[in-house]
């Protein structure tokens, strides 16, 4: 699957979309340290997206809280950001972020200044591996890749990925429950209706590409994939997700959009990691009710 990834970008090819790469951004997570008097400091979890325009949209959350709030800005020339931080229940703004990114984005510094009270806070922040779902992109483009699945039955012990994009499949072997190291599937492009009841039995797996195929039934075998990170089902007929999506609590990114779901079920909720919803544009009480139950999630829409 290495035409996954080529820069920034996911071709049109990918696991993620088709003829949608202007819309695809790195997810970036950070880990850091805030000045809040003049002798401690406290801990943050911060993770944002840079849009192709350098909007800059994502969350933040204290160590010492379990409530994120949600950032939105712009980075501008040398790497400098301004993000505002908001408070959505109170439809208020009551920190202002401004900061200057390192080479590759690998940290930062700067300073929070309270809206209230105009008080500076400093701190600093560096970037962790292991926690955005591009880290799994881009370790998952580097493993050798089988692109035929009875080549891949014949070494069951050293599948770690398949690609079998467009080859006119509409059903998996049973057999593939054997592939015990199995991290990374992309079955785009292909003819399946129905998500394959085997790939609950491949636990191992954390990406899965369904992306462009013909599926209108989700069934809830699909909560036992529980090491996902990212799942890939757009330009699908699926009107409908089973209760058992809200089984995947390692989830990190999921794209359903391009299919015709109006609503997602309550459990949806239980995705506190998912960091990218990509779906298609719900009713205004629709997306109230996700952006409650996915309070740290970014839901785009398409």
């Amino acid at each position: 699957m290495k035409r996954f990834l080529i820069t920034c970008l996911i071709t049109a090819v990918s696991l993620a979309a088709i003829a949608q790469k202007k819309d695809f951004c790195e997810t970036f997570v950070y880990h850091g340290t805030m000045q809040n008097s003049p002798t401690s400091s406290i801990g943050f979890t911060m993770n944002f997206l840079v849009l192709k325009n350098n909007m800059m949209f994502g969350s933040f959350r204290y160590d010492t809280c379990s409530t994120p709030y949600l950032l939105a800005g712009s980075l501008q020339k040398k790497r400098i950001f301004t993000l505002a931080q908001r408070n959505e229940a109170q439809d208020s703004t009551f920190g202002l972020f401004n900061g200057t990114l390192q080479k590759n984005f690998e940290s930062a510094s700067g300073n929070r200044m309270d809206a209230t009270t105009k008080a500076i806070y400093p701190f600093t922040m560096q970037r962790v591996v292991g926690e955005s779902y591009w880290d799994y992109i881009k370790k998952n483009r580097s493993l050798k890749e089988f692109t035929s699945i009875d080549k891949a039955l014949k070494h069951p012990n050293k599948v770690l990925s398949i690609d079998v994009a467009c080859q006119g499949l509409s059903a998996l072997p049973d057999e593939m429950a054997k592939l015990t190291n199995i991290v990374s599937i992309n079955l785009l492009g292909n003819q399946f209706d129905t998500f394959p009841p085997v790939l609950g039995k491949m636990t191992t797996l954390d990406e899965i590409s369904l992306s462009s195929n013909h599926l209108s039934y989700v069934g809830p075998e699909i909560g036992l994939c529980k090491n996902l990170r990212i799942l890939i089902m757009n330009y699908n007929s699926i009107s409908e997700l089973p209760k058992e999506i809200g089984n995947l609590t390692e989830l990190l990114y999921l794209d359903i959009s391009s299919c015709p779901i109006s609503t997602l079920p309550e459990e949806i909720k239980n995705l506190t990691k998912l960091q990218e919803l990509h779906i298609n544009r719900l009713s205004d009480a629709e997306e109230q009710r996700l952006h409650e139950l996915l309070p740290n999630c970014v839901i785009k829409h398409f």
